[in-house]
């Protein structure tokens, strides 16, 4: 069953393009699985990002200086100034 495609603009639709306007609007195209050798790639990749990480992490929690310190989200000012009045 063919479903009907009416174009309403000016451009000149290609058989592809009608043809994927057909499938209708619960069409959605899924890519194929990945291979092994993809799947090898990726986890080898996560796997030494993970390993910089740690290297690189400080030994002693104390050298991180970076952590800013604790700033209160403005709805905790406006909570806290509901409680002064």
């Amino acid at each position: 069953m063919k479903r009907r495609i009416v174009n309403l603009s000016s451009v000149q639709l290609s058989t592809s393009e009608t043809n994927l306007l057909q499938k209708g609007l619960n069409f959605c195209p899924t890519p194929p699985p990945p291979s092994m050798e993809e799947l090898d790639r990726d986890i080898n990749a996560f796997a030494r990002r993970l390993f910089l990480k740690e290297y690189h992490f400080p030994e002693d929690i104390e050298d991180l200086e970076d952590i800013p310190p604790y700033q209160p989200t403005i709805q905790e000012k406006l909570n806290k100034k509901d409680r002064t009045y």
